[in-house]
């Protein structure tokens, strides 16, 4: 007989979701302990770039709430911007020059040269 390994009440008593092995109701109650999006975005920035997410405001503050490439305002949340390399953090960027930086992969000399094609095209 299934016990339910929160409330320790068996199955007897609670239904259980088959192939588990806490009850129905105390899922449910776990259900309302999910973090928001912005909480998982805060403890993934601080995991993956060290920053808290009061350094990452103010990272977004100083650049006036705009990409730090293209100056364009942010309309959505930023990317955070990073050496692959040494994972150092270089700044926020909007979605296109977050893209525009992986697609040559952050390499300066093909992105010189991108420009060098358009301005004689």
């Amino acid at each position: 007989m299934k016990t339910c390994k929160t409330c320790g009440l068996d199955e007897s008593r609670v239904k259980f979701p088959k192939h588990r092995r806490v009850c129905q109701p105390c899922r449910n109650a776990e259900g309302n302990n999910y973090r928001s999006a912005e909480q998982e975005r805060n403890m993934r920035i601080l995991r993956t770039y060290g920053l808290t997410p009061e350094q990452w405001e103010a990272m977004r503050a100083d650049q006036h709430n705009a990409c730090a490439a293209c100056h364009t305002p942010f309309d959505t949340t930023p990317h955070t911007d990073h050496c692959h390399t040494t994972q150092k953090v270089r700044g926020l960027l909007c979605r296109e020059c977050n893209l525009t930086l992986g697609l040559v992969h952050d390499n300066p000399a093909r992105l010189l040269s991108l420009v060098d094609y358009l301005a004689c095209h």
